[in-house]
């Protein structure tokens, strides 16, 4: 997904988008790509009992990807809120970007590629079903799982576990989260002590019923504030957001770092339950069982709320400064999405062709560097012909004749500018 600055906002980064976000982001997608190679070694749908993880290739360098590789896709979540509150805040609390006009921007820019790869998945695993008689690392293949993601509403309530493209689901969970940010921003809901108040139920929410929806709510809103302030500081002191951002992440590292178990957590989680308790006084008769999930997820909290946040914030800062140096690799940003969502039909693809030498262990052919660099280097080759010769010319395509559909009093500069997401 690309992101861009502010149009018209007089800085330096107001013509170019935040080139060192979107390298993030892409990079991000590949470490999520790392955390997925388990997937080669899977019987069935899991990893056989006492799988060594240390077999995966690089594992030595890699290790932490293996391991919690999957905490990237929150930092997609932050990275969203971020660029919808930085770039269309303004545009839709002022009724120059239309529900529809919105609406058009977030299909056209979602559902083509997840289509084609929903299409390339079936008809993957059907062909595996037909070779090996089960689905490549997946159970949830029927008619009751595939219309949820026809629809991109798999995580909305249905019980369909991580059907079909597996990735799938957290895209369906971040429509959600457009539709509350159009809501609370057309609606005038969206000061600084709101967009807190949304992330503070987020998060009640997921340490309470740990539901995927609330996480994605809790993380977008999370980028809001990060937007929030980053616009603040632009008009005041750049530097105070820069040293914010750099302090952030320097104690999110060393907190990672430590690995803070649930005793040592214990003491803040009460802190924080007592605050919440403060603000939202029935959350008194649940204080107990916050306390505990809080605990329980305290490494992921401090992701959430110091290491990826302060990395935006540098990366927001950096693209302000370095645009000359870095705009060079602003193609490699756009590949975010598409990696995301073909890792995973290419990966079926592989074992199609390239069957393991043996199920799993360290004779797999999975296990070797040189297959995860060529697979790499194959799934970004693709993902850039997907970007250059589908997502883009099918977006543009479906966003003209679907604008003729627009109220006529609609502006058309807030759909031009929707053309870098």
């Amino acid at each position: 997904m690309r992101t861009s600055g502010l149009a018209g906002n007089g800085d330096g980064a107001s013509s170019d988008r935040f080139v060192l976000i979107d390298i993030s982001r892409t990079l991000a997608a590949f470490i999520v790509v790392i955390w997925h190679w388990q997937h080669f070694f899977f019987v069935g749908d899991r990893l056989p009992v006492g799988f060594d993880r240390s077999i995966q290739p690089f594992y030595s360098v890699l290790a932490p990807f293996y391991l919690q590789g999957g905490i990237a896709v929150n930092f997609f979540f932050i990275v969203s809120g971020f660029i919808f509150f930085w770039k269309y805040e303004q545009s839709i609390g002022c009724g120059e970007t239309s529900s529809w006009r919105f609406a058009v921007a977030r299909f056209s820019r979602l559902y083509p590629l997840h289509l084609l790869t929903l299409i390339v998945v079936i008809g993957l695993q059907l062909i595996h079903i037909s070779i090996v008689g089960q689905p490549f690392a997946n159970p949830d293949l029927d008619l009751y799982a595939l219309l949820p993601q026809l629809l991109l509403a798999t995580d909305w309530g249905f019980d369909v576990g991580r059907a079909f493209n597996l990735p799938a689901w957290s895209i369906s969970c971040e429509i959600v989260a457009y539709f509350a940010f159009f809501l609370v921003v057309r609606y005038r809901l969206n000061s600084f002590r709101w967009v807190v108040t949304y992330a503070l139920v987020g998060l009640v929410a997921m340490a309470s019923v740990r539901g995927e929806i609330a996480d994605v709510l809790y993380c977008f809103f999370i980028g809001g504030l990060i937007a929030k302030l980053y616009r603040r500081t632009q008009e005041a002191n750049s530097l105070a957001f820069l040293l914010l951002s750099l302090s952030a992440f320097l104690l999110g590292l060393v907190l990672v770092d430590l690995n803070l178990d649930g005793p040592a957590f214990r003491p803040v989680a009460s802190m924080m339950v007592s605050a919440l308790t403060t603000i939202i006084p029935p959350l008194s008769a649940l204080s107990s069982k916050l306390i505990g999930r809080l605990t329980e997820i305290s490494v992921y909290l401090q992701f959430s709320l110091l290491l990826f946040p302060g990395f935006i914030g540098l990366c927001a800062s950096g693209s302000r400064f370095l645009a000359p140096l870095i705009r060079p690799l602003a193609p490699f940003g756009n590949l975010s999405y598409a990696v995301y969502l073909w890792h995973f039909p290419l990966q079926i693809l592989c074992v199609l062709t390239l069957p393991a030498l043996v199920d799993s262990g360290a004779g797999s052919l999975y296990a070797r560097p040189s297959v995860l660099i060529l697979f790499l280097v194959v799934l970004t080759g693709v993902s850039w012909l997907s970007f250059a010769c589908y997502e883009m010319p099918l977006q543009r395509f479906l966003r003209v004749r679907l604008q003729r559909r627009a109220p006529p009093h609609a502006s058309l500069t807030a759909l031009a500018e929707m053309e870098r997401l």
